[in-house]
């Protein structure tokens, strides 16, 4: 059988895996282990009172209809236009493209605008998906640097990005990032909207976290940016009101006047050949984003509460622990460990399950990246196991 190229052909588990999958495995059914790698607020116990999706289900009868539209539903656009309005940021429903997931939001914007072997810049750190992505359509990634300086904060390194291939046709931005938290400051957009209006690049912000702030920015320059460059946010209900099951998500689409014609046929032509939203997450969503506030609140406070007793407890004993300013996850460096080596050593004798910054293409090694999700007695077991495996290497 001849398989397309997209698809791997090593599928050896690594270490990690492998015991990850023995924690989870059946046979393990009435033996806990603590997994401080949770990357849903559903999977950690932050439920919506299904009552709530019921009743908006039982108003909302649009669903019962169809109606086809290449951008979505009206009713959706405008709603997700008040929800940015509680954000401070002012738009109309036809600057939104709404799609089935950000994975898929990604897939329309590189077939729009990217032909095979072209090069998408994306940040390492970073989230292993891209890359997958990309090479469903065939695109090439290249790797921009982000750099932690003396106080803590990681930057982009600028330097990185001017290297870029000529075949380079955009920049992806994940703000608040996956893993580090970080977000970009001022001077970061004014400089990357420079780089990206002198070489012709797009500006793709992945802003899937941006509900989970811990540390006020300035909001980015939307506007300003988008005189100068074509700019796509994403965002969805999988991380936005924590249901990932509902498959809904969007594009805000910004860019010079003049191109905004051009640009919105090409997105709504390849969006038009899939139609793949489904009526009832467009049903629910008005109620999801109006109410979305008091689960954002009940999140932030377990991200809070968790971020205290990681500080408390490896703040003293590692080398680098960054709190992120936005974002449940959190990356802590430890010199002088094999990051793979020591997480499958904490899963196998602790039954304890944290990320090895490998993952996520740490330039260097000794970076572990754990999620601040799990309910508070269980995050902080969790903590105590990582500690003491800490302690014991030195």
């Amino acid at each position: 059988m001849r398989f397309s190229s997209r698809i791997p052909t090593d599928w050896t588990p690594s270490p990690w895996s492998t015991a990850a999958d023995r924690l989870r495995s059946p046979e393990r059914i009435g033996k806990p282990f603590i997994d401080l790698t949770i990357s849903s607020p559903l999977a950690a116990g932050i439920r919506w009172d299904s009552e709530t999706l019921f009743a908006a289900l039982a108003k909302e009868q649009p669903w019962c209809n169809w109606k086809p539209d290449a951008r979505g539903s009206q009713m959706v656009r405008e709603a997700l236009c008040l929800y940015e309005a509680s954000r401070g940021f002012a738009c109309a429903a036809d600057e939104f493209l709404l799609a089935s997931s950000t994975s898929e939001a990604y897939s329309i914007l590189f077939r729009a605008f990217c032909d095979p072997h072209d090069s998408i810049l994306v940040p390492r750190p970073g989230y292993p998906l891209l890359d997958v992505l990309a090479g469903f359509d065939f695109l090439e990634c290249v790797g921009y640097d982000l750099q932690i300086n003396e106080r803590g904060a990681w930057r982009i390194d600028f330097a990185s990005l001017r290297a870029a291939p000529e075949s380079t046709r955009m920049v992806l931005v994940v703000n608040p990032n996956n893993p580090t938290g970080s977000m970009l400051s001022p001077e970061e957009w004014g400089e990357l909207g420079e780089l990206c209006a002198e070489r012709k690049w797009s500006l793709v912000v992945d802003e899937v976290f941006s509900d989970y702030i811990s540390e006020e920015l300035p909001q980015p320059p939307w506007r300003d940016l988008a005189q100068k460059i074509p700019i796509f946010r994403l965002h969805g209900l999988s991380k936005c009101v924590g249901l990932p099951q509902l498959k809904l998500a969007w594009i805000w689409v910004g860019c010079p006047d003049g191109d905004r014609h051009a640009i919105d046929n090409a997105l709504e032509f390849v969006a038009d050949a899939y139609l793949s939203l489904s009526a009832l997450p467009e049903a629910l969503a008005p109620t999801l984003l109006e109410q979305q506030g008091t689960f954002r609140q009940r999140v932030q406070e377990r991200i809070s509460t968790n971020w205290k007793i990681a500080e408390s407890r490896l703040f003293p004993i590692v080398d680098i622990l960054t709190k992120p300013l936005g974002g449940w996850y959190v990356c802590l460096r430890k010199e002088g460990i094999d990051d793979e080596e020591f997480s499958v050593g904490l899963a196998n004798e602790s039954a304890t399950l944290i990320q090895p910054g490998y993952f996520f293409d740490f330039a260097e090694d000794g970076w572990l990246v754990i999620s601040l999700l799990a309910q508070p007695e269980v995050f902080s077991q969790g903590i105590h196991c990582l500690a003491e495996r800490l302690l014991a290497v030195e």
